[in-house]
């Protein structure tokens, strides 16, 4: 579609008064989420917010990789909990 999803976000958030950690920290924790490495790779580029790259279970990830441009991973539910219905 040609939209920069994370400048479309940097602006409603700096529009907000909330595109930096010091602009939110009293008022609102913002921690951006998403699957796409690069969308937050280039967010890093526009903010200091916190930056969480999201999972999914059936894709392999290198995580020293995403440690250099992500603050944390927020896993699928699969990595976290065993169910033996979902391995089916």
């Amino acid at each position: 579609m040609g939209v920069d999803m994370a400048e479309k976000l940097f602006e409603l958030l700096d529009q907000n008064e909330l595109a930096q950690i010091a602009d939110c920290e009293s008022t609102i924790p913002i921690i951006i989420q998403s699957f796409e490495e690069d969308a937050l790779t280039k967010f890093a580029t526009l903010s200091d917010l916190p930056l969480i790259q999201l999972a999914s279970y059936s894709t392999t990830y290198d995580f020293a990789h995403v440690a250099t441009y992500a603050h944390g991973v927020g896993p699928d539910s699969k990595y976290v909990m065993h169910d033996t219905k979902l391995d089916e």
